[in-house]
């Protein structure tokens, strides 16, 4: 399963709905869309990109990243 961002949505299913679809990815690999997100900057800070969001425990690399965004002090977010 995937995430889809927004920008990649529209690139991938102009004018239909996304969620539900399925994606081909690469060397034949498929996933389901289950759900969208907003599309965010990162590495290119001036115009988001589309992006897509795989589980981490579905594709366990060892570039992967978490980001978490927490209101107050962030150091008691895993409380």
């Amino acid at each position: 399963v995937i995430a889809l961002s927004e920008g990649a949505a529209r690139a991938l299913f102009p004018g239909e709905e996304a969620v539900g679809r399925r994606v081909q990815l690469w060397a034949g690999l498929e996933a389901n869309v289950i759900g969208l997100v907003a599309d965010t900057r990162y590495r290119e800070f001036l115009q988001p990109r589309p992006s897509i969001y795989f589980p981490f425990r579905q594709f366990d690399h060892r570039s992967s990243y978490l980001v978490v965004r927490a209101e107050g002090n962030p150091a008691r977010a895993h409380e």
